[in-house]
């Protein structure tokens, strides 16, 4: 294919696909959360599995008699993957989405709905400062001080 070999092909794909995990764990890419929030979380594992998959003989080799070691850690890996784009745990998310995702029904939605109707938001995630003075500025907004979640 093109004059690319499988096991090239197979290590891009994994080194992208953590890159982007780890982009998005570390916050370079903060606009994705507000598109698909649960989705970046998975990424690390599959990429994973992607460049273990392009050493799979190698490793099978060196491992003998255990080479179905393999196969429990693809199942492990996809376990994790799964888990992280379904549901992901807590410890997972940066601290900022774990402020934004403990703020009451209102609040979250009054901030995604700024998010999806254009609203400059990026300085407003900067710092957890700048989060903080966002929810306060929300909070403090009649519509919102009415309701209780």
């Amino acid at each position: 294919m093109f004059g690319i070999s499988l096991t090239l092909l197979l290590q891009l794909f994994g080194a992208f696909f953590i890159l982007m995990g780890v982009a998005g764990l570390l916050s370079f890419y903060k606009s994705w959360y507000w598109h698909s929030q649960q989705s970046i979380y998975g990424y690390i594992p599959f990429g994973l599995i992607f460049i273990i998959s392009s050493f799979e003989t190698q490793i099978r080799q060196q491992l003998g008699t255990y080479g179905w070691l393999v196969i429990v850690i693809y199942v492990i890996l996809f376990a994790f993957g799964m888990w992280g784009f379904v549901r992901p745990p807590l410890f997972i998310k940066p601290g900022w989405i774990r402020l934004i995702e403990t703020q009451p029904k209102n609040v979250y939605n009054t901030m995604v709905n700024e998010v999806k109707a254009g609203a400059n938001w990026q300085k407003k995630v900067e710092s957890p400062e700048a989060l903080a003075e966002w929810i306060r500025t929300i909070r403090s907004r009649p519509s919102n001080k009415a309701k209780k979640d």
